[in-house]
């Protein structure tokens, strides 16, 4: 019986480095194809953030200019919003997607311009028509206007 079990065991051999390798390589292609697909569901996370916390903002100044007369004037920054609603973040910072990074008001509109973690400015602003226009980019000329860049998450074409 001990003959037979020595036996077995040299029978059964190892797994070879070629076996191993061969392993290695198919694993490293498929981390390969999988890895851009995960950082592009990071920037579309980012840029979720970004669009949630402009629609709250934007809820927000209406809510202000509701208890003003219909007037958007005493909105003068980002200070002004993120004190009537605690959930607006005004500051880049740990576990901080989403910013508010400028806000103003006129006596017929607003402008509130927020800014995700992947370098996105996403826009909304209220016309004096009542129209609200929703824009985005990756930089916020001096004029307030806006590229028409594309992220990999949810900026398409410079609208959101």
């Amino acid at each position: 019986m001990l003959a037979r079990a020595r036996q077995r065991a040299q029978e059964e051999r190892g797994v070879t480095l070629t076996e191993l390798l061969v392993v290695i390589l198919i694993l490293g292609i498929l981390f390969a194809i999988a890895l851009p697909s995960f950082l592009s569901q990071t920037n579309s996370a980012y840029d979720a953030g970004a669009e949630a916390l402009a629609s709250t903002a934007e809820i927000t100044a209406d809510s202000i200019a509701a208890g003003n007369g219909g007037n958007y004037t005493s909105i003068t920054g980002p200070s002004v919003l993120a004190a009537s609603e605690a959930s607006i973040q005004t500051a880049s910072g740990v576990g901080s997607d989403a910013w508010l990074v400028a806000a103003s008001g006129s006596s017929t509109g607003f402008t509130i311009d927020v800014e995700a973690a992947d370098g996105y400015i996403f826009q909304v602003a209220q016309q004096a028509d009542g129209s609200v226009e929703r824009s985005c980019g990756t930089t916020l000329g001096a004029a307030g206007v806006l590229d028409s860049g594309q992220s990999a998450g949810g900026c398409v074409d410079g609208s959101w």
